[in-house]
């Protein structure tokens, strides 16, 4: 499905990302993982078209993606929720799904108001669709924004952090709506998270970074216990004294 080649951007004399390659199968929920300041986010960034990369492609499928702009990313397939939830504040629910639908998903209004109520439905919130996202606790507004992205009908979700911070329950009930919208809207997933247990939940491939470089990847029960990964998250130190 989507598919990066050597991406490298650079920051001045930075490398945030520094020549990281890896695919994600069709119907596969991919984690990508590592440390803080590890490249995660700037390599979302460069997969979503939100941020250009320096060297390296982005491929869905046989069309090159590289350095087009995000919307048009998604109109293409690739869709993106962020770790900050920023919804349309002034819109309902309901609204901000058929905006989404609107400009992404190429139907015309009134399959698009039928579409983002369907989404809003998918992720629980149809009893909600008049209210405001501030009516909303973080697991409701983490939800709008996976309903929100969902309305865009993508090939690839490309998911940030879209379980930290929510209690264990709400946890368990995200991680559900992940896996029904990779077998019931069949799209691909690529997810960025530091909540371990649904990663090895979730993911069948993980793609780990540090220091903006892929230093491991593979199966997640096989990846937990590279060396080169206990290191990065729990330092040489420690990792050498267990």
């Amino acid at each position: 499905m989507i598919r990066a080649e050597g991406l490298v951007k650079r920051y001045g004399g930075l490398r945030a990302v520094d020549g990281v390659s890896f695919r994600l199968q069709e119907g596969q929920i991919l984690g990508l993982i590592g440390p803080n300041g590890a490249g995660k986010s700037t390599c979302f960034a460069m997969l979503a078209g939100s941020t250009p990369p320096t060297e390296g492609r982005v491929f869905l499928g046989d069309r090159e993606l590289t350095g087009i702009p995000a919307f048009r990313a998604a109109r293409a397939g690739v869709v993106r929720t962020h770790q900050i939830v920023r919804p349309f504040a002034h819109l309902t629910l309901l609204e901000n799904c058929t905006v989404a639908a609107v400009q992404c998903s190429q139907l015309d209004h009134r399959g698009a108001l039928a579409l983002a109520r369907e989404m809003l439905k998918f992720a629980g919130l149809d009893a909600r669709g008049n209210d405001k996202p501030a009516a909303l606790t973080l697991a409701g507004r983490k939800r709008l924004e996976m309903a929100r992205a969902l309305s865009c009908a993508p090939k690839v979700l490309l998911l940030d952090e879209v379980i930290a911070g929510v209690n264990p329950a709400e946890a368990q009930e995200m991680g559900t709506l992940i896996l029904r919208a990779r077998d019931e809207r069949k799209v691909s997933i690529v997810m960025t998270e530091h909540v371990m247990p649904a990663v090895m939940r979730l993911c069948e491939y993980v793609v780990v970074l540090d220091a903006g470089k892929l230093i491991a990847e593979g199966k997640p029960q096989e990846v937990v216990q590279h060396p080169e990964v206990i290191a990065a998250y729990l330092g040489k130190a420690r990792a050498n004294a267990g």
